[in-house]
């Protein structure tokens, strides 16, 4: 059986291929951050905080789950135009996932206007782009 293989280069070790995926995953995760406070400058941090806090009042104003997906038909506009692959609440404000692969995930955690804690931190990193405002990583 022949082979295609040039045996005459030589082969890059698997911790040097692991290194450039993680590389080229970094780079994805800075582009889409940079993508996302473009598109919120656009927005605004003011309407996209207001109207976090209106939805936050209709799902946790009764008895419900600490965590909720929600589908694009209760997004509001403002999430609806960073084009979120998923939005979830929860106590905390609201997660807006913008980069997802498997089990690593990052994007927005937005808290509704009136609310000033930090999203706690638990399996997720959070940086601060600006009052009420995070970039989250969660890498498994």
């Amino acid at each position: 059986m022949s082979s295609w293989v040039d045996r005459t280069q030589p082969r890059v070790p698997r911790v040097h291929q692991l290194c450039i995926c993680l590389l080229l995953l970094l780079a994805a995760c800075t582009d889409s951050r940079h993508a996302a406070q473009k598109q919120l400058r656009e927005i605004g941090t003011p309407r996209l905080r207001h109207d976090a806090a209106i939805l936050y009042k209709q799902l946790f104003s009764s008895p419900s789950a600490d965590y909720l997906t929600l589908k694009p038909s209760q997004w509001p506009a403002s999430f609806a135009l960073l084009r979120p692959m998923q939005v979830g609440a929860s106590r905390d404000g609201f997660t807006l996932t913008l980069v997802g692969k498997n089990s690593t995930q990052s994007g927005l955690h937005i808290a509704p206007d009136g609310m000033s804690t930090t999203p706690k931190a638990s399996h997720a990193k959070y940086q601060k782009i600006e009052d009420g405002i995070y970039w989250y990583s969660i890498v498994e």
